[in-house]
């Protein structure tokens, strides 16, 4: 089922909704501040510079697993097109998104947020990324263009993943499993971390909290096994556009005042004709 509304459970007022952009097309917005005020996204071309073009998320796409619980930062959407996904990665919250290889999968984060990993839309090769989508290898593992079943982490603690492909000419399931610990021999140390605040509507600051992440230097080949990003949560100015106006009310400037749609009330129904049934009721 296809929907044009997305709420993020892991980011406190944070909601996506496709806008109508014309009579055909829609363009995907962000609020931060639970939809009481809502924002054109940035989108990165994969050298980081800003991209022009207007996309819609496919929501019904989005899959929760595909993102390890303690990298809340990370999320993925997609683009969907005729013959392919076009994903777009998220590595700040959603306040910027990553066009990504396309693919014919789902795109999957490893554990310890080192690896992303798909399948080419080919089905042919994998596509995989260890520095946040900036560079994307490709590396042939099939052949024949088998259909995918399935891609996911093979645990919960390591850097495995399993692909369930079937054989376009036998119709064969085969199950193939990818290891990248070999890549990555080194944990990530305080060293290795970069340091930034979580943007928001307003700048940084959320119902009076500013909130300073911790994560890995993209270019470093370390496992991240942090379980909390967050470094600090700091104490700043709230605005009356973080908070939202309660039901049958609509912001107004720096006030709520009464949603004149919403508050009238609807003509009362009249039945047309004679009822055809006979009702019997007890007694």
């Amino acid at each position: 089922m296809e929907y044009n509304f997305f709420i993020d459970k892991r980011t406190e007022g944070l909601l996506y909704l496709n806008f109508p952009a014309n009579d055909k097309e829609f363009q995907t917005r962000r609020s931060s501040n639970n939809g009481r005020s809502w924002h054109d996204i940035k989108f990165l071309n994969h050298n980081n510079s800003e991209s022009s073009q207007s996309v819609q998320f496919k929501f019904h796409l989005h899959d929760a697993k595909a993102v390890p619980n303690h990298f809340e930062m990370i999320d993925i959407q997609y683009q969907d097109h005729v013959t392919a996904l076009t994903p777009f990665i998220t590595f700040d919250g959603g306040h910027s998104w990553k066009v990504a290889a396309k693919t014919k999968s789902n795109i999957i984060l490893l554990n310890h947020g080192s690896v992303l990993l798909s399948v080419d839309k080919d089905t042919n090769s994998i596509n995989y990324s260890f520095d946040e989508a900036t560079t994307w290898l490709s590396y042939k593992l099939f052949s024949n263009n088998p259909k995918v079943l399935y891609i996911g982490r093979l645990s919960n603690n390591d850097l495995k993943a399993v692909i369930v492909s079937r054989d376009s000419t036998t119709k064969k399931i085969k199950f193939t499993t990818l290891d990248f610990s070999r890549i990555f021999n080194l944990d990530c140390n305080m060293s290795h971390y970069r340091e930034w605040y979580l943007p928001t509507s307003n700048g940084f600051c959320y119902k009076g909290l500013k909130i300073k992440m911790r994560t890995r230097h993209s270019n470093i080949l370390c496992m991240d096994k942090l379980v909390n990003h967050i470094k600090t949560i700091e104490k700043c100015s709230c605005v009356p556009d973080d908070f939202g106006c309660t039901f049958r009310y609509k912001p107004n400037a720096d006030i709520c005042v009464p949603d004149d749609v919403s508050i009238k009330k609807p003509d009362p129904k009249k039945c047309a004709g004679e009822p055809n049934e006979v009702i019997h009721l007890p007694g």
